[in-house]
């Protein structure tokens, strides 16, 4: 079999008689003494042909008194060639590795686990580590209860050690296994390793890369699901997380990670006190003044997967008018000098000034916009900005939000911020999603938008993104009229939403019809069924 770049090892037989442990010990001289080289003995095509030798020899083996050391031979040989510079040995260790398994998984499955969990242990490349995971994670699900516990504690180190890596393949790795791992593994864990395991993954978060985030978003929020005390971790998870994300030093990538957590848990309405809800509101509303946009997309996204799932406390107490100091003070103080509140030295000085009595104003703040009994402590931005109003004015300026002076709806202040800041601005990600907010906000109170003038547009929009969350927008809004008014369409806002939508019908784009379909579905039994049922014949 020999191609010509070396003569073959005569130690290296390849009959299906062939002993394993021989096999092994041929292979290993040229796997792991040639891992960053090619081999002078061997050509990449006999390496690979062997690695089938060797697994044809362990299942012919398996019966015996030596299994055992040839299996975990094997699967050493196997996960280390999945880090060979070759290519073509890589991706043959790493289909013989899941032929070995796949065959003994029935009758050595304590051997196979325990064996990759030794290479689990040893830490080494980022590709061999990978593989290894990725099998160990398949097999671990099927660990017998007895042995759960054991395993379990012993398994902790060595994901911490791994999450400690910077590789970003690891990570995506890491995503995938830990999907399998935490659902055996979180039950046998205490509440103080449970915080550990929490805690080494948001330390992480500053520096970290976009797979970092991915995977540690997935981890926080299966960990809470699956633990033994699920609230009780969900509460402490996001005071944690909330405390983090409200401090000066909170970077970028802290933000979008922490807002990647609770997205994940607000869809799944793993937040279920009302109080927590409320706190959660509160940081991403700041957020989404955060000044890089990729955070204020990611902060519109996780609001409307609280929205979404809002419960009705939630819903009543976001309809509910608070005082508006409370608001804004509480809520949108993050400013960009220059903008809102003067520019120059005045800004700077007035900042100053304002930031001693912060500290006295948040106090008063969270007794009477949260409660004196909230744990943990609400968030805190990081800059405080004095209210300037003129007399006549009946709209306080904060930051980039507009509250209106006086007792205000927090979700008639979220309508008003989307509409005047996030709308008028020209990066369709952000567009995109504050549509889809808006949507969700006119489903829980379509009278938050007296006007359909600022949205029209994007039902002519170039883009058949924007076209596309118009035409939801509209059905949703339509819907929720009717819902409201017990289905009496004399409204001239119903008029103008069913006309608008017809319009968007004749788009010759397939994307934004089939979008306009899928909205139609959500308004036309509402629509068929009010007292002017001809507004439904498109």
């Amino acid at each position: 079999m020999s191609t010509g770049e070396g003569p073959a090892d005569p130690g290296l037989v390849s009959s299906p008689q062939a002993s394993g442990v021989k096999v092994l010990e041929t292979l290993k001289k040229h796997v792991f003494e040639h891992s960053d080289a090619p081999s002078k003995t061997l050509s990449s095509r006999e390496v690979c042909s062997s690695f089938s030798d060797l697994t044809a020899a362990v299942f012919s083996s398996s019966q015996r008194a030596n299994s055992g050391v040839v299996v975990s031979g094997a699967i050493e040989l196997l996960v280390h060639a999945c880090s060979n510079q070759d290519r073509a040995i890589r991706l043959a260790g790493q289909e013989n590795l899941h032929k070995l398994v796949k065959k003994l998984q029935s009758t050595h499955l304590s051997k196979l686990l325990q064996d990759l969990f030794h290479e689990l242990k040893k830490n080494g490349s980022a590709r061999s580590l990978s593989v290894a995971l990725e099998v160990f994670a398949a097999l671990f699900p099927r660990t017998r209860p007895s042995r759960r516990q054991a395993l379990s504690q012993s398994l902790l180190p060595v994901l911490l050690r791994l999450l400690a890596r910077d590789e970003e393949g690891l990570h995506e790795s890491l995503q995938d296994g830990l999907s399998h791992i935490l659902p055996t593994l979180t039950p046998f864990l205490s509440t103080t390793n449970n915080q550990l395991l929490m805690s080494a993954v948001l330390d992480r978060l500053p520096a970290s890369p976009a797979s970092f985030r991915r995977m540690a978003a997935s981890t926080l929020h299966s960990l809470c699901v699956h633990s033994k005390s699920p609230q009780s971790l969900t509460s402490w998870l996001v005071g944690r997380m909330i405390n983090i994300g409200c401090q000066e030093t909170a970077t970028e990538q802290t933000c979008q990670g922490i807002l990647l957590t609770l997205q994940n848990m607000a869809g799944d309405q793993d937040i279920k006190t009302l109080n927590l809800m409320k706190q959660v509101y509160g940081l991403v509303l700041s957020c989404m003044m955060y000044r890089d946009g990729n955070t204020t997309v990611a902060a519109m996204e996780t609001m409307n997967s609280l929205l979404l799932a809002s419960s009705p406390a939630l819903s009543r107490w976001l309809m509910t008018a608070q005082p508006s100091h409370a608001l804004a003070s509480k809520f949108w103080m993050i400013t960009n000098e220059g903008e809102v509140g003067g520019d120059g030295q005045d800004s700077r000085q007035e900042k100053q000034d304002s930031s001693s009595d912060a500290h006295s104003l948040r106090e008063d703040i969270n007794d009477a916009y949260f409660g004196s009994d909230q744990e943990p402590s609400p968030p805190a931005t990081a800059e405080s900005s004095p209210v300037t109003s003129d007399a006549g004015s009946a709209v306080v300026q904060m930051g980039y939000f507009a509250v209106r002076d006086g007792p205000t709806q927090p979700l008639s202040s979220l309508v008003l911020y989307l509409t005047e800041s996030v709308l008028v601005g020209k990066r369709v990600s952000a567009l995109s999603v504050g549509l889809a907010c808006l949507t969700s906000c006119a489903d829980l109170a379509p009278s938050l938008l007296p006007s359909l003038s600022p949205y029209l547009p994007f039902t002519v929009h170039p883009d058949p993104k924007l076209k596309s969350r118009s035409a939801k927008l509209l059905a949703v809004l339509l819907r929720a009229l009717l819902r409201e008014s017990r289905g009496e369409a004399s409204s001239p806002l119903v008029s103008e939403a069913a006309a608008a939508l017809h319009s968007v019908l004749t788009d010759s784009s397939p994307v934004v019809l089939k979008a306009v379909c899928e909205s139609l579905r959500i308004c036309l039994p509402s629509l068929a069924a009010s007292s002017q049922p001809k507004l439904g014949e498109f």
